[in-house]
C-alpha cells in the first residue's frame, strides 16, 4: 500500500507537470488528463474514510484506469500522426528520403533512401539531432535551418532538403524532411551559369545590341553595345522603359502587337532616338519567352542599326524611280529576258510595240522581230548576236500591220561569269532610213520631177557606152519657154511644166534607162540598139506626140537633138555634145514662134482675168500710135510704140488679181508688190530676141520725167522715148475713162492736169503732142 501510494504519487506529479507545462498544446483535453489525475486521489480518500466493500483496495484499482486514459491522450496529440505516417509503405517505399522528427525535431524515423542518402546507419541516425546530421555538410548558399528548403553537399552528392510541418488541427506535432538527390541538376545548373557568362561574353563582343525587356517595356538587361547604338551606357539603359527611346512610340505599340500575335519578330523597321537627339533607323527580332528567374514573360531580342542601309534604299529607290521614270520617257523599246526566255521587263513603249499585256505572262515568242531580210529572229538567234563584239543590227518589226525599220542592240546578262539572260534594246530608225532612203533617192533622181539627176548621167555614161548597147542613140531634149513661164505665170507655173514634161518623155524612154535631168530644163534619153533611121523615126514621132499635150498656157513644146553611137571607137561625151548641138539648132526655130505663142497666151490670160484691163491696153496702143506720129516718129518707132503701149501692163499677169482690184491706198509692202509689174513684164518680153526694145519700154514706164519714179529712177532723155509716150497716155485714158471719186474727169480737167505735171511726171513734149492732137478735135 505504501509503495503504491508512492508511485501513485510520483508518476502523478510527473504527468500533471508535463500537462501543465504543454497546456497549450493538448488545449481542451487538459481537463481530461487532470480527470484522471484526481481519480486515484478520491479512491484514495475514499479508502481511508471506509470504503465499503472490505479487502478491496480502491486506489489500486482506480490506477489502470488513470494510466490508460494518460496514455490515450499522449498516443492521441504526439504519436497518431506519426505512426500514421511510418505505417504508410508509400513512406518506406519512396526513391525520396523522408526523415520524421517531433515537434522539437528530434529524429523518431526514416526510410531506407534516407539511409542510402546520408550514408549513415539505422542507429547513427537515431543516435543524432537533426542539426547533428545536417550541420558540416551545407554548401556555399549556406541556408539558414529555419528555412523550409536547403541545399547540402555530403559525399560528393547534392541534397535538396525540404522541411515540411506536420499539422494538428493546425498545431505542429512533428517536422517531415524530405531529401533529394539533385547532383545532375546541381551540375546542370553550374554548366548553365558557365554557358550564360560565355553567352554573356559573346553577346557582349557583338556590335548588335542584345536585351531583355518584360512586356512592359522595363529593360532586363542589354549589353555594352548599347552605348555605340543609342549614346547610352548599359547601367544608364537597365531599368528604364523602351519606349523613351522610340522616335515614334506608335512603333513600341505595333512591334507589341505582332509579337503577341506570332510570338516571333524578323526585322520590325523602327526609328530610335540617340542620346544626342540623332534619329536613326534600327531593324529589331525578338521573341517572348518564360522568365527562368520569376514568373512571367521576357522579351529577348537585339536590334542592327541599319541607317545606312535604309539611306542606301532609299537611295536605290530613288535610282529605281528614276530608272522607271526614264524607261517610261525612252521612246526606245527595252526588254530583258531570263535564260528560259521568260520576260522579266519591258519598258511602255515596248509594252505597246508588242501588244504585251502583262509582264510577268510573256515570253520572246511574243516579241516579235525580224533580221533585214525579214527573216524571223528566235531567242537562239538573239543569243548569239549578244556574243559579238558588234551586238547592234538592223531589222524590222511590225507595229499595227506596218514594217518599222529598228536598229536592235542584244547584250548579255551576267553575273560571276554566267549568263542568266539577254537585255535587248530596239530604237526605231525609220524616220532615220526613210531620210537616208530619201538622201540616197535625191543624190541619184531629181527632186521635182523623179527624175534620175546629173550625178545618175555621169555614173551611167560609161556602163551605155558598152558594145552590148551598140548602136546607142542619145536623145537630148530642152523644154521651151520655161523662163517666160516662169517670170509670167510664177514658178509653180514653170514647176507643173517641167512634170509634165518629164511624164511625156518618160513614155519615150527604153528599159533599162530612164530619163535624165541634167539641167534646168534639159533631159537625156538612152535608147539602146537603136540604129540612125530608127531613131529619127521615133523622134518624129515624139515631135508629133508633143503637139497634142494641152497646157494652161499652150501646147507643150520641146526642142529634141539626136545623136548615135554606131561604133565602140566614138567617145559618149563626143556623142553626147552632137546630140546638144543638133537640140539647140532644133531651138532656134521653133522657140521664136514658141514664145511668140507664150506672149499671146498671156494676153489671153489677162483679158480673160480683166476684159476691163485689157480695153485700156488696147485703147492706150491706138492713142500712143496717133501721138507717136504726131511727133513725127518713123513707122518703125510707130510699132515699136504701139505694141510696147498694148503690152505695158503684161507683167501684171504676175501679180495676185486681189492685190490688182483692191480699192483703196495700198501698203507699203503691197505698193512694192505691184510695182513689181514693170520688172516682170520685162523678163517676159526680153525673153523674145524680137522684143528687147519694146522691153526696156515697158520696163521704164512708170518713171518719171524729174527721176523719182521707177524701178530705176530714170530722168529726162534716159527714159526710152516709148516709155514717156505712155506713161502720158496711159495717165490721160485712167483720168478719162476710169472713175476717180465716182467720176471721171472731162478733157479740159484732163489736160489741167497734164499741163500741171509736164516736167516733173511727164515729158512736156509728149504732153504737148497730146494735147494738140485733142485740139484737133482727133480724138475726144
Amino acid at each position: 500500500m505504501v509503495i503504491t501510494t508512492v508511485v501513485f504519487v510520483i508518476g502523478n506529479a510527473l504527468v500533471i507537470k508535463y500537462i501543465y507545462k504543454n497546456k497549450e498544446k493538448y488545449g481542451a483535453m487538459s481537463a481530461l488528463v487532470f480527470f484522471a489525475t484526481l481519480l486515484p486521489w478520491a479512491a484514495m480518500i475514499a479508502n481511508s474514510v471506509g470504503w465499503p466493500i472490505e479487502g478491496v483496495d480502491l486506489p489500486i484499482l482506480v490506477l489502470p484506469l488513470t494510466i490508460m486514459i494518460m496514455i490515450f491522450v499522449l498516443l492521441r496529440f504526439d504519436f497518431l500522426s506519426v505512426e500514421k505516417i511510418a505505417s504508410s509503405q508509400l513512406f518506406y517505399l519512396s526513391t525520396e528520403g523522408y526523415l520524421i522528427t517531433d515537434q522539437y525535431e528530434n529524429l523518431m524515423d526514416m526510410n531506407d533512401s534516407a539511409k542510402q542518402l546520408l550514408g549513415l546507419t539505422h542507429k547513427q541516425i537515431l543516435e543524432m539531432s537533426i542539426k547533428e546530421i545536417f550541420e558540416g555538410h551545407l554548401d556555399v548558399s549556406k541556408f539558414d535551418m529555419s528555412m523550409g528548403q536547403m541545399r547540402i553537399l555530403h559525399g560528393g552528392k547534392y541534397i535538396e532538403v525540404t522541411k515540411t510541418p506536420l499539422r494538428n488541427k493546425e498545431v505542429i506535432v512533428g517536422y517531415l524532411f524530405i531529401l533529394d538527390d539533385v547532383t545532375d541538376l546541381q551540375k546542370l545548373s553550374e554548366n548553365l551559369m558557365v554557358a550564360q557568362r560565355k553567352y554573356d561574353q559573346l553577346i557582349q563582343s557583338f556590335e548588335d545590341v542584345y536585351f531583355q525587356t518584360d512586356l512592359y517595356g522595363t529593360v532586363l538587361s542589354v549589353s555594352d553595345s548599347i552605348f555605340a547604338f543609342l549614346g547610352y551606357r548599359s547601367n544608364e539603359v537597365m531599368g528604364t522603359v523602351v519606349t523613351n527611346y522610340y522616335a515614334n512610340p506608335k512603333d513600341r505599340e505595333l512591334f507589341i502587337s505582332k509579337l503577341l500575335k506570332d510570338g516571333v519578330i524578323q526585322d520590325f523597321p523602327a526609328k530610335f532616338v540617340r542620346k544626342s537627339g540623332e534619329v536613326i533607323s534600327c531593324s529589331i527580332s525578338a521573341s517572348i519567352s518564360d522568365n527562368l528567374h520569376q514568373e512571367g514573360k521576357v522579351i529577348s531580342g537585339s536590334m542592327k542599326d541599319i541607317t545606312q542601309v535604309v539611306e542606301l534604299s532609299s537611295q536605290v529607290e530613288s535610282v529605281e524611280r528614276l530608272m522607271q521614270l526614264t524607261l517610261a520617257s525612252v521612246s526606245d523599246a527595252i526588254c530583258t529576258f531570263n535564260s528560259n526566255q521568260t520576260l522579266q521587263l519591258a519598258n511602255p513603249t515596248a509594252q505597246q510595240w508588242f501588244s504585251i499585256q502583262s509582264v510577268s505572262h510573256a515570253r520572246f515568242a511574243d516579241v516579235i522581230i525580224y533580221d533585214a531580210q525579214k527573216n524571223r529572229i528566235y531567242f537562239e538567234d538573239l543569243m548569239n548576236i549578244a556574243t559579238n563584239q558588234k551586238p547592234q543590227f538592223e531589222g524590222y518589226i511590225q507595229i499595227n500591220q506596218k514594217w518599222v525599220d529598228v536598229l536592235m542592240t542584244a547584250s548579255l546578262l551576267m553575273f560571276q561569269e554566267e549568263v542568266f539572260g539577254v537585255v535587248l534594246v530596239i530604237k526605231d530608225i525609220s524616220v532615220i532610213k526613210d531620210e537616208q532612203r530619201r538622201i540616197e533617192y535625191l543624190s541619184d533622181h531629181d527632186a521635182l520631177t523623179g527624175c534620175m539627176n546629173r550625178r545618175a548621167f555621169e555614173k551611167v555614161k560609161l556602163e551605155v557606152s558598152e558594145d552590148r548597147y551598140l548602136p546607142l542613140a542619145v536623145v537630148v531634149a530642152d523644154v521651151n519657154s520655161l523662163k517666160m513661164t516662169n517670170d509670167a505665170f510664177g514658178h509653180h507655173k514653170g514647176d507643173q511644166l517641167l512634170i509634165i514634161a518629164a511624164q511625156f518623155l518618160d513614155q519615150w524612154t527604153e528599159h533599162p534607162y530612164p530619163v535624165y535631168r541634167i539641167g534646168g530644163d534639159e533631159f537625156v534619153l538612152f535608147w539602146p540598139n537603136t540604129s540612125l533611121f530608127m531613131a529619127q523615126e521615133k523622134l518624129q514621132q515624139m515631135k508629133q506626140a508633143c503637139k497634142q499635150v494641152e497646157l494652161s498656157t499652150g501646147a507643150l513644146s520641146i526642142s529634141l537633138g539626136l545623136s548615135v553611137k554606131g561604133q565602140s571607137t566614138m567617145d559618149i561625151d563626143t556623142v553626147f555634145r552632137q546630140a546638144e548641138d543638133d537640140m539647140y539648132q532644133q531651138k532656134i526655130y521653133e522657140s521664136s514662134a514658141t514664145k511668140g505663142n507664150l506672149i499671146q497666151t498671156i494676153l489671153d490670160t489677162l483679158n480673160q482675168k480683166n476684159p476691163e484691163e485689157f480695153e485700156h491696153s488696147e485703147r492706150v496702143a491706138s492713142l500712143a500710135e496717133e501721138v507717136a506720129k504726131q511727133m513725127g516718129l518713123s513707122v518703125f518707132q510707130v510699132n515699136e510704140v504701139k505694141s510696147a503701149s498694148f503690152l505695158h501692163d503684161i507683167g501684171k499677169i504676175g501679180i495676185e488679181d486681189d492685190l490688182l482690184n483692191r480699192k483703196g491706198n495700198l501698203s507699203e509692202s503691197e505698193l512694192i508688190e505691184v510695182r513689181r509689174h514693170t520688172e516682170i513684164g520685162y523678163r517676159i518680153l526680153s525673153a523674145h530676141p524680137q522684143l528687147k526694145e519694146v522691153a526696156e519700154a515697158v520696163y521704164s514706164h512708170h518713171e518719171r520725167y524729174d527721176g523719182t519714179g521707177y524701178p530705176r529712177k530714170l530722168s529726162k532723155e534716159d527714159i526710152p522715148l516709148a516709155a514717156r509716150i505712155i506713161a502720158v497716155v496711159d495717165a490721160f485714158d485712167s483720168m478719162t475713162r476710169r472713175m476717180h471719186n465716182n467720176r471721171m474727169m472731162s478733157l479740159e480737167e484732163a489736160v489741167n492736169e497734164l499741163y500741171h505735171y509736164q516736167g516733173t511726171q511727164f515729158d512736156p513734149k509728149v504732153v504737148n503732142a497730146l494735147v494738140a492732137l485733142i485740139q484737133d478735135s482727133t480724138i475726144g
